[in-house]
């Protein structure tokens, strides 16, 4: 990607998912001391595999509520070569979000975190993984596996509903019939977060 030289040129020791979910974590701040805005009701939106990815790493820092992560990831263990979605090399070579990632092409199993862990980090806040059932970037079963794996976690808290799984028959896009249900699923989390 042409902004991928420039951004390493600029931010040496930095990843472009870091600075990411850095700058998140500022507007979150930001709204955090905002007296109009409702600290409880703040979640972080991200949609395709930097930011959807990066919304699921900016929750596993509290504070603030929820995440949303559409077409966010597939679970870097398993993304191999042979799974033919571009396996982790296209984070860290083709897009350059996690360039470390790339000791690790050939050698998934070693990578020392996943995302099943990232999202029991989150847990017992409210988590929707929206992942399309004919995404050719992601593995959509061992997404659900990932999901299923940190519900446990999650069943620890008594929260095992708040994680959710919306697996649409559908591309990697947002169409009207997958924005209503996510709207559907935050409001209800946070009707149920404040007591309204």
């Amino acid at each position: 990607m042409s902004e991928t030289g420039p951004f390493y040129d600029r931010y040496p020791h930095w990843s472009r998912m870091g600075r990411m979910v850095e700058d998140a974590r500022a507007a979150i701040d930001a709204l955090e001391k905002d007296s109009l805005v409702d600290g409880q009701r703040i979640y972080l939106f991200g949609l395709l595999d930097g930011r959807g990815g990066g919304a699921v790493y900016g929750r596993a820092r509290p504070p603030s509520e929820g995440v949303v992560s559409i077409c966010g990831f597939t679970p870097m263990r398993t993304d191999t070569a042979a799974r033919g979605t571009g396996g982790v090399a296209r984070y860290s070579y083709q897009d350059g979000l996690i360039p470390r990632l790339g000791f690790f092409v050939g050698h998934e199993t070693q990578i020392p975190y996943d995302f099943d862990e990232l999202l029991a980090l989150i847990a017992p806040r409210p988590v929707l993984v929206m992942q399309p059932l004919l995404d050719r970037d992601a593995t959509p079963g061992d997404v659900h596996a990932a999901v299923e794996q940190a519900r446990k976690i999650y069943s620890l808290y008594g929260a095992a509903e708040k994680l959710g799984l919306y697996e649409p028959w559908d591309y990697k896009r947002l169409p009207d019939k997958s924005q209503d249900h996510l709207i559907e699923w935050m409001g209800a989390n946070m009707r149920s977060v404040t007591g309204n």
